[in-house]
């Protein structure tokens, strides 16, 4: 739906103590999430209506305080994205202010970790950095983890390629199973910091027509045939021109260190 809906909301009965007003849409000038019902903060801020409740996006968000305009977000996160507390507003309305109140509901909880492998010798020495890392991630809910191992070293592309990582991460959840509440890496990525000489991107060779072509490309249109799939776009949002960016690099560093290991 692209029509602006905020038109048809009116109050009809002004001896009403407050006015509360329910919308399902996306802030016109908001172009991270899928347009619906888009409408500008001007257009609310016309009626004269207590509380705004938004719906639609996923992201926890208070647009503003006066009057209270509030996207709560969904109660439990889906996928990797969605990460963080999820829940609702317990809303407290006077004559005189509003007071909001963040209630987390989720079962589960999805977060995000960063660990850095670059002291790791072997692989195998990942299983401690990793469980040092993730005990200091307290929750009073089970978590869902999305790690992003980082090294300054190279060899962690052998490491993941060889399966190795996965047999750690394997060792790594089944400790992390046993703790109250219970942790599970359910989804890992790599980045080995391989720095690409600035030298290939002018050269007359296959290395460099390479880099040069991707640096041309976006990443969006190449998964085309995967958002077509309606099962897929349920749990896939659109990426941000940062997460494009970041796939790319990540890329051209995996294509530059293959081509030109020994």
């Amino acid at each position: 739906m692209l029509d602006n809906k905020v038109a048809e909301y009116e109050i009809k009965n002004p001896a009403v103590a407050f006015h509360i007003a329910m919308l399902h849409g996306s802030v016109q000038s908001n172009t991270e999430h899928d347009t619906y019902a888009p409408f500008k903060i001007s257009d609310l801020r016309e009626i004269d209506m207590d509380y705004w409740a938004l719906g639609h996006i996923h992201q926890r968000q208070i647009v503003k305080q006066t009057p209270p305009i509030i996207y709560p977000g969904n109660i439990q996160g889906r996928h990797r994205k969605e990460t963080g507390e999820k829940g609702c507003y317990h809303v407290r309305l006077t004559k005189n202010e509003a007071q909001l109140e963040f209630l987390p509901l989720q079962a589960i909880q999805i977060k995000h970790a960063s660990v850095d492998i670059t002291a790791c010798d072997t692989v195998f020495d990942m299983e401690s950095v990793l469980l040092a890392t993730l005990k200091e991630m307290t929750a009073v809910t089970p978590q869902l983890i999305d790690v992003q191992l980082e090294s300054k070293y190279e060899h962690i592309y052998e490491w993941e390629r060889d399966g190795h990582i996965e047999d750690v991460i394997d060792v790594v959840n089944e400790t992390l199973q046993q703790f109250h509440p219970w942790s599970y890496i359910f989804h890992f990525t790599i980045y080995g910091q391989t720095n690409i000489d600035e030298t290939l991107y002018y050269g007359n060779h296959f290395i460099g027509e390479m880099l040069r072509e991707a640096e041309k490309q976006p990443v969006q249109p190449l998964l085309t045939d995967l958002y077509k799939q309606q099962q897929a776009r349920k749990f896939l949002p659109s990426l941000t021109e940062e997460e494009q960016q970041t796939i790319k690099t990540a890329a051209k560093q995996l294509l530059v260190h293959e081509l030109l290991k020994e």
